[in-house]
């Protein structure tokens, strides 16, 4: 498939609406960087420009050659947002999924034939944005 060097540099953007925005950018204005803090721990920084009130980041992080990883969800501001995830060593070299999402629904309020929703106790819906990427540093 493709090699790490050439999708460090390029990223699946798909969906982009609603004035909500992940991209890989350089400018750090918005998009999503990988790097090494002072502590030398591997950090996952992704900014986001939501369109309102109210909306989600989701972010999930697979271990290399693990198709089951940790989820975890973030609120968001109108406007210019900034998460740091810290990224756990047996993650390194793994890959990364993130989405914002418009509305996080309880248990109570999914269908009861909704299993995952059940089972994971929240249920992400409206999809505006989605990007996935390495973790690999530099």
């Amino acid at each position: 498939m493709f090699g790490k060097k050439f999708v460090a540099i390029s990223l699946v953007l798909l969906a982009i609406s609603a004035g909500v925005v992940l991209a890989r950018d350089s400018s750090n204005s918005s998009g999503y960087q990988v790097y090494r803090d002072s502590s030398d721990s591997i950090k996952l920084k992704i900014t986001t420009d939501a369109a309102a009130d109210g909306m989600f980041l989701g972010v999930t992080l697979y271990p290399p050659n693990v198709k089951v990883g940790n989820s975890q969800v973030l609120p968001l501001k109108r406007g210019p947002n900034t998460q740091e995830i810290s990224v756990a060593s047996s993650l390194k070299d793994g890959t990364f999924e993130a989405a914002v999402w418009t509305k996080k629904l309880s248990k109570e309020e999914c269908e009861p034939s909704d299993e995952a929703c059940r089972k994971n106790g929240y249920k992400l819906i409206g999809m505006h944005s989605y990007l996935w990427g390495y973790l690999a540093t530099p």
